[in-house]
């Protein structure tokens, strides 16, 4: 898994009916943390809380949107730190189709304290494909 870094990731070529996983972990109680969903073409935007990607030690849950053909997507992903002293938290994605991952997944190390303002961490997901036709029924009978 590679660490970015850069403040966006591009996901691209992603296959209709995708899932995005967001999930963050660190120490409970030093930060909270969203992921804001922007769907480019209808007003289907989103919100991913805290308590859908924290991530505690040892559970498995992630954050997860749905990704829909022929729709982009923003995403930003805020962290806020709680405390005066400097703490740490990790933010990964990934997405998976029919329980697979189909792009690299990546994760970015965030720093801060109660008076810092960590940039977003965001991904641009670039137009999902449609789904394969299902193949015509063959008509053709010999006579």
């Amino acid at each position: 898994m590679p660490q970015s870094n850069r403040p966006f990731e591009l996901y691209d070529n992603v296959p209709d009916g995708a899932i995005l996983e967001i999930w963050v972990t660190g120490d409970a109680g030093d930060f909270v943390s969203n992921a804001v969903i922007d769907e480019t073409i209808s007003d289907a935007d989103g919100l991913l809380t805290h308590s859908q990607l924290y991530r505690a030690n040892g559970t498995q849950t992630a954050g997860a949107w749905t990704l829909h053909s022929l729709h982009s997507y923003v995403v930003k992903i805020r962290t806020k730190f709680n405390l005066q002293a400097d703490k740490k938290a990790t933010i990964y994605t990934r997405i998976v189709h029919n329980g697979q991952p189909v792009a690299p997944e990546w994760f970015w190390k965030i720093k801060g304290n109660s008076s810092s303002r960590p940039d977003p961490v965001g991904l641009f997901v670039l137009m999902v494909q449609p789904a394969a036709p299902a193949a015509a029924p063959n008509n053709i009978t010999n006579a």
